[in-house]
């Protein structure tokens, strides 16, 4: 339901293993799988801050880098989604004012899974401004964009 609410973000919250990232997996299938006509979405972005993935093939355990750890680096991969090229030329309020002319522009859910790993500060950072100056920016715009967090912690 959260899905279908304008201006509303959404958090999904569990125990590991509860099923979270699986959960919003399915979501983005489904959504891919829509009807072209009745598709809410264009876009399904997905960043993990994710520190270890399991290997199925060897049954192991390993280290990979974290695909976000800071609001930057969310803007990062926005940017990076829509093809943008060098982005060390633009300094962080460049990268801010892309990512909200890029919101106006197309209809965008932004998944961010295990949101419980990145620290209390950058939290508080990626919160406000999808929370707040993103609502702001798309008043006119409320069905253009989304974000959902898991976490194993409720925030």
């Amino acid at each position: 339901e959260i899905i279908e609410v304008p201006n509303e973000n959404g958090i999904i919250y569990g125990p590991g293993g509860a099923g979270k990232t699986a959960l919003m997996l399915e979501l983005s299938t489904r959504l891919f799988e829509t009807d072209k006509d009745q598709i809410l979405f264009d876009n399904v972005i997905w960043v993990s801050a994710k520190k270890d993935y399991y290997n199925p093939v060897l049954d192991v355990v390993e280290q990979r880098k974290q695909q976000f750890k800071s609001l930057d680096h969310v803007f990062s991969a926005i940017l990076e989604f829509f093809e943008y090229d060098n982005l060390d030329d633009y300094d962080f309020e460049d990268r801010r004012d892309l990512i909200l002319e890029l919101l106006k522009e197309n209809r965008i859910l932004l998944v961010l899974d295990n949101f419980e790993t990145i620290n209390q500060p950058e939290r508080e950072k990626i919160i406000g401004f999808f929370g707040t100056d993103v609502k702001k920016t798309l008043k006119q715009k409320p069905y253009n964009f989304k974000i959902i967090v898991t976490s194993r912690e409720q925030m």
